[in-house]
């Protein structure tokens, strides 16, 4: 997934991360979300989130600037929010053990905050179209690159092994999950399916 990276790129696609969390900016925000997630980017109109919301332009205006700046701080709450799931996967402790609390974390949050997870897969295709809204490329790289490192702490303390492609873990990894993410929103259950075939899969491999 597209993390914390999004917090982390140039000016020319930053993203907000001073986000509000109650008023009338967080009730704008919060419609933005659902919209942007639903429709996506140039389905959905300031006019059409300000009367969700009861408010004004000017009023929606005055906190986000304008329609990029709103997307952009959709995006930047949504990175927030996910960072209770790849807490686990980064602090100090087993490879396996994060892995997993990250796992089961990913399921309970689609539950909790689908418009999250549906906004940032949208994000990755919206930003092929609309190049000035993020640096897709960047992105992924960094992403990618913040789970190599995980990896390769793995590897270092000898939970996992010392001939490990470590490149290429990162990619199954993320790769594996996407799809089961991609499934989640093509109308299929997440269910104790996503832990359990990815732990076992990517733990244990598929030969007998």
């Amino acid at each position: 997934m597209l993390f914390r990276s999004y917090m982390t790129i140039g000016d020319e696609c930053a993203v907000a991360t001073d986000l509000p969390r109650d008023g009338l900016a967080a009730r704008i925000l919060g419609e933005a979300t659902r919209m942007f997630a639903s429709r996506g980017y140039a389905s959905t109109s300031v006019r059409e989130v300000v009367e969700a919301c009861g408010c004004t332009k000017p009023a929606l205006y005055y906190h986000f600037t304008n329609k990029v700046g709103l997307y952009r701080a959709a995006i930047g709450a949504a990175v927030v929010r996910l960072e209770v799931v790849h807490e686990p996967m980064v602090r100090e402790g087993a490879f396996v053990d994060g892995l997993r609390e990250g796992l089961r974390r990913l399921r309970a949050h689609a539950d909790v905050h689908p418009d999250d997870l549906r906004l940032l897969f949208r994000a990755e295709s919206e930003a092929t179209i609309h190049p000035d809204l993020l640096d897709i490329r960047t992105l992924r790289a960094q992403d990618l690159a913040r789970i190599e490192n995980q990896i390769a702490d793995g590897v270092a303390r000898g939970e996992l092994r010392a001939d490990l492609p470590v490149k290429g873990a990162a990619i199954a990894l993320v790769g594996a999950m996407h799809m089961w993410l991609q499934l989640w929103l093509d109308g299929h259950p997440l269910d104790d399916q996503f832990e359990q075939s990815i732990l076992s899969l990517y733990l244990h491999g598929v030969i007998a």
